[in-house]
Order: structure tokens, then C-alpha cells, then sequence
């Protein structure tokens, strides 16, 4: 009995030593004041979490803005963690917490899957993937994940837009969608070339391409031009006229913020099914195929003019001069190109922001300033482009658009993928500008 006593008396004494150990994995990591890098890498640094190392740096449990955690890791510039679920409705309260703290800044994205509620700002980046596949509504115990990611906040103008514009949730972008196959398509707005120079060998194409850009208001008509030739052969070859095998279709798309389209409407469609008579040692039978029964032609030639009821007003090129009576316009692009060239080689962002932060502006007007994209996005990818990049290309082989109304300009390049490039080790940063010559200053300006 003695014995006994004693025995306990020692297993009560190593439980009291030990105690603070058993419950330090239990214990909540409060996370609601990691709202910068700065107070992130703080945390970080000291290294103060339930289970640390050089390697990982982990806690059981965690509290943000309320919701319960569990399996908080911590990594450089970000956390991830489990939403609790031990604990009723956490989701449902995640959820709250983002909708009446975030607004219109707060993007849902639905997969198959799972369900993405997803937040950026200039600080920090917030996703929450949620168990829900598309039909799903939340319940008690719904589970997810949450990470957050911290961002250094650099103080300059473009960086700075897309926390200076209200998001417009409302907004509707305008999308062309081309789908072709066996041709090769030419496609203008107001006689500016709007496709990328397809690659050598390509003839089929599955795009959208987004139209707001040269979209200035809701009254001005935009007029689309499209140009269809014959596509490549199997051969590699330039075939000379449209083949059976080849189709056509347009739609023009109106699509909302959430990426969903509200109306499609079809502007040109030559798709068929043709058959073909095939007779052979007397006997006759059929070929039925998807195609077009416009083969044969050399060209299909398609216009279009509508009026998008955007919901901003641009000043864009309005102000700009008739184009066609420059002298010399070319000529003055092209060194407007080597002149920024310096920039990037001399990693003059200051200047470079100067001059490209009324496009930027007008930029984030006509996307609502509601895409996943944001300005301080596009300052990373600018910065990221002058610390790698070590030579400039540009074209040799261009020619000069002028849009129907005169004011805008844009120098193709015909013997590249853009005028100008920027190249690093393994990176290559694509530059092309639209350009006005503002009349009362007479200055060439990019602004797309």
C-alpha cells in the first residue's frame, strides 16, 4: 500500500513536469494580427509554434479572425491550415467573415470539386477551398482549407491603382470567341489587328479574346473585321483554296464578373456536315464528315458592327490626332521603342511607370478592376522582367495599322511574336503598344 502511494506520488510529480509539454500541442496560435510581411515574418522568425525546426514550422490548432484551425504550417511568406471542423460551422463562419469584410474584392470560383473563395489585396493573398462540389450547400461540418499569403507593399502609382478603383461587380467584359479549324484568321477592331501572330504550322484555333480594351464607351460603335484563308496541309504546305475540312464559327460573349456568360451571340457560322460520293470499281458509297460547304473559295470575308453597353467611359484616344497625315509615324514608334528599350535595360522603373500609367489607369477601369490580375500584380511582373532580363530584340519586319478613325496606331511585327522583346535566361517578356499623339501636346503616348 505503501509502495503504492508512493508510486503515484512519483507518477504525479513526472505528470506535473510534463504537463505544460502535453498541452503545448494543443495550444491556439492566434493569427488575426498577421495582416503584413512584416508582422507575418515576425512570428515567423522567432520561430515560436508547437512543433519547429529548420524544416517545418507547425501548429496544432490556430484562431483567424475567429474561425478555428488545425494543422497550421508556416512557410516563408505565407501559412496554410484545416479548417476545424470539430468545431460546428467554422465554414460557415469563414465564409461571413470574407463576404462582410472583403465585398466586392471577394472572387468565388466553382469546380467540379471543390469551391475556391479567393481575396487579394496589396498585402496579402486569401484562399479558402471548400469540400463542395457545384450543387453543394454548406453545412455544419463542411471542411476546407485556408492559406494566406503576405506580399511586400511597394509605394509607386501603378502598384497603387487597384486599391485607388472601386471594383465593379456588375460590370459585363465582351469576349470573342473564334473557333476554327483548317484556316488562317486575320481579325481587326476598328482596323487594329487583335490576334497574336499564329504559330508556323498552326491552322486550328479555340480563343477568346477579350474586347473591352477597345471598348471607350457605350455609345461609340466598334467594328470587327475578319479575314479567313486557306489553312496548312498535312504536307506543311500553304494550301490554295478553303478545303471541305475546315469550319468557322464566331460568337460574341457577354460574361460577368463571376466569368459566367449572360448572353452568346453568333455572329458567323459556315460548320457543316458534307458528304461525299465516292465511287470505286463500280460501287458507290458515302462520306460524311464535319466541315464546310464554302470550300473552294480563297478567302471568307466577314464584318460586323455593334455598340457595347459598358458601364465606364474612357478617354482612351478621343483626344487623339489624325494619324493618317503623320509624317514619319512610323519611323517615330520604332524609336519610341528603342528609347523604352533603354528603360528596361537601364531598370529605370521610375520612368517606365511614368509612361505607362495612364494605360495601366484606363486598364484597370475597363476590367471593373475585378480581375484576379491587379496592378500591383502587373508591378511585380515588371519588376520580375528588369532583374532578369539582359538583351532587347525587336522586330525588323513590320507594318503600320492606323485605325479607321485615325487616332490609334499599332506597328505589327511580321517576322516576330511582338515588336519588341525583352530576354533573360530562360524568360522572354513579350512588348507591344497601341499609341495616340495627344493633340495638344503633340507627345506620343502608349495607351494600350
Amino acid at each position: 500500500m505503501n509502495n503504492f502511494n508512493v508510486f503515484g506520488k512519483i507518477v504525479f510529480m513526472l505528470f506535473s513536469l510534463l504537463f505544460p509539454y502535453f498541452i503545448y500541442g494543443q495550444t491556439n496560435v492566434v493569427l488575426d494580427k498577421l495582416t503584413t510581411l512584416e508582422s507575418y515574418l515576425k512570428v515567423y522568425d522567432a520561430n515560436v509554434f508547437d512543433h519547429s525546426n529548420q524544416y517545418l514550422r507547425s501548429n496544432d490548432k490556430g484562431v483567424w479572425n475567429g474561425i478555428p484551425l488545425k494543422e497550421v504550417y508556416f512557410y516563408d511568406e505565407y501559412f496554410s491550415s484545416s479548417i476545424d471542423t470539430s468545431v460546428k460551422n467554422s465554414a460557415n463562419k469563414l465564409v461571413a467573415y470574407l463576404e462582410q469584410t472583403y465585398g466586392d474584392n471577394l472572387i468565388v470560383d466553382q469546380g467540379y470539386y471543390r469551391r475556391n473563395y479567393a481575396v487579394t489585396t496589396r498585402a496579402v493573398e486569401i484562399n479558402v477551398y471548400l469540400d463542395l462540389k457545384e450543387d453543394d450547400s454548406m453545412t455544419e461540418d463542411t471542411g476546407g482549407t485556408l492559406s494566406v499569403s503576405f506580399t511586400k507593399v511597394i509605394d509607386n502609382p501603378l502598384a497603387n491603382l487597384s486599391e485607388e478603383l472601386q471594383s465593379n461587380k456588375e460590370g459585363i467584359s465582351y469576349e470573342l470567341v473564334i473557333v476554327c479549324e483548317n484556316v488562317l484568321p486575320t481579325i481587326l477592331v476598328n482596323g487594329i489587328p487583335i490576334l497574336a501572330k499564329m504559330e508556323k504550322g498552326k491552322y486550328s484555333l479555340n480563343k477568346a479574346i477579350e474586347l473591352n480594351k477597345y471598348i471607350l464607351d457605350k455609345e461609340t460603335p466598334i467594328d470587327l473585321s475578319f479575314t479567313f484563308t486557306p489553312g496548312i496541309d498535312e504536307n506543311g504546305k500553304l494550301m490554295t483554296t478553303i478545303p471541305k475540312k475546315s469550319s468557322i464559327e464566331i460568337a460574341l460573349e457577354y460574361v460577368n464578373a463571376k466569368g459566367n456568360v449572360t448572353k452568346s451571340v453568333q455572329l458567323y457560322d459556315n460548320s457543316a456536315y458534307v458528304t461525299d460520293t465516292i465511287v470505286k470499281n463500280g460501287e458507290t458509297r458515302y462520306s460524311t464528315y464535319y466541315g464546310t460547304n464554302e470550300y473552294g473559295m480563297k478567302e471568307v470575308l466577314f464584318n460586323h458592327q455593334f455598340k457595347a453597353p459598358v458601364d465606364y467611359k474612357l478617354a482612351g484616344w478621343s483626344n487623339g490626332k489624325d494619324l493618317c497625315k503623320e509624317v514619319n509615324l512610323e519611323q517615330r514608334i520604332k524609336q519610341f521603342y528603342a528609347d523604352y528599350a533603354a528603360l528596361i535595360l537601364n531598370k529605370d522603373i521610375n520612368n517606365i511607370t511614368q509612361l505607362l500609367y495612364s494605360s495601366f489607369l484606363e486598364k484597370y477601369t475597363y476590367n471593373y478592376n475585378n480581375t484576379e490580375q491587379k496592378s500591383y500584380h502587373d508591378y511585380e511582373d515588371l519588376e520580375y522582367m528588369l532583374q532578369n532580363i539582359f538583351k532587347v530584340v525587336t522586330a525588323k519586319d513590320t507594318k503600320l495599322h492606323i485605325s479607321n478613325n485615325g487616332q490609334l496606331a499599332y506597328l505589327e511585327a511580321m517576322d516576330k511574336t511582338s515588336y519588341l522583346k525583352a530576354v533573360g535566361i530562360d524568360y522572354i517578356e513579350n512588348i507591344s503598344f497601341m499609341f495616340f499623339i495627344d493633340k495638344n501636346t503633340n507627345e506620343l503616348k502608349i495607351i494600350r
